[in-house]
């Protein structure tokens, strides 16, 4: 799937930066000095990162006045990377003038730029003033990506049956059947987040009752439920704590203890 993200410069809170020699208002831009703007060539870089395969445009819009730049390097899993053009290679950056590329060389290279499987990118913009006379003002930069989620089809349940009934064999109807895991802190295999919710149900007139549950091996941590029943009416409480398999379906009784 194809992404389009922009990243407009217009909030401080969203960046990280070297203060106070760049000012982040509407736009990105150096800060006077003395008079003058710094001519150190300060990095500017998004805090939030964009989950990608890989990268197959970039474009930029802002206000480069003569003697004024804009340069810029790709942060990938946090590690600087620029376009060599003399080796036509994508090597590692240290953030500085000599390791990164102008707009056109970023431009022209970016798609041959290897992410692996998936990585997280953003760009940096080094904002440069060569006689410390004008400042360039950044206003976005836009990164069209490619990127193929995780596989989210719904892991397989397992239906859970049985049927009640007191110590006289009559059926029970009404009792109150609840299950819930022990945790709820973990991920399942496919990268959904399992949530402690409890499920509930109540025997019908012939004392059957059924519940749908993820099995425990789901999990990245293998998890035991507890399985609660209460009677209508009266004190009689039963609880026990099992694993339940993977499998289309189990019957009630022959859940193993946990």
């Amino acid at each position: 799937m194809s992404y389009l993200t922009i990243i407009n410069f217009n909030n401080p809170d969203e960046f990280v930066y070297s203060k106070p020699k760049i000012e982040v208002t509407t736009s990105a831009v150096l800060k006077q000095n003395g008079g003058l703007y710094w001519t150190d060539d300060p990095l500017i870089f998004p805090i939030n990162k964009i989950r990608a395969d890989s990268i197959t445009m970039f474009f930029q819009a802002g206000i480069i006045p003569p003697l004024t730049e804009i340069r810029y390097l790709m942060v990938v899993n946090d590690i600087y990377q620029w376009y060599n053009v003399a080796t036509m290679e994508w090597e590692e950056s240290d953030g500085t003038v000599s390791k990164s590329n102008t707009f056109a060389e970023l431009q022209a290279n970016i798609s041959s730029l290897d992410l692996g499987e998936s990585s997280y990118v953003t760009v940096g913009a080094i904002l440069r003033s060569t006689d410390g006379t004008a400042t360039p003002q950044l206003f976005y930069v836009g990164i069209g990506t490619g990127f193929t989620p995780d596989d989210n089809t719904l892991p397989a349940s397992c239906l859970i049956t049985g049927y009640i009934m007191d110590s006289n064999s009559r059926v029970v109807e009404g009792a109150d059947i609840r299950i819930y895991p022990e945790r709820s802190d973990v991920l399942s295999a496919r990268n959904y987040l399992i949530s402690d919710r409890q499920i509930r149900t109540r025997s019908n007139a012939q004392g059957y009752f059924s519940m749908t549950v993820l099995p425990s091996s789901k999990y990245d941590t293998r998890v035991r439920y507890w399985i609660e029943i209460e009677k209508p009416g009266t004190q009689l409480y039963y609880r026990k704590r099992v694993i339940v398999p993977q499998a289309a379906s189990a019957q009630f009784r022959s859940l193993e203890e946990a």
